[in-house]
């Protein structure tokens, strides 16, 4: 199922007819619009984007190079 948001709000839940994929029944360009919905998501519900924590690597300090 995906989910097609406008402005903050679930504007319509996308479900693929029986035996053939999402991407069988929605052209790309309308699912390009979409999230991934969630269980229990209807219509008018306001959307909150899940938060996505970023990971950062932190990279050694280098060593100083030995004088020559």
């Amino acid at each position: 199922m995906k989910a097609r948001i406008v402005n903050g709000v679930v504007a319509e839940i996308l479900v693929p007819v029986a035996n053939f994929s999402i991407e069988d029944c929605f052209h790309p360009d309308i699912l390009a619009q979409c999230v991934d919905a969630t269980e229990g998501m209807k219509a008018g519900d306001a959307y909150t984007p899940p938060v996505v924590e970023e990971v950062v690597e932190e990279t050694p300090p280098e060593e100083p190079s030995a004088p020559a």
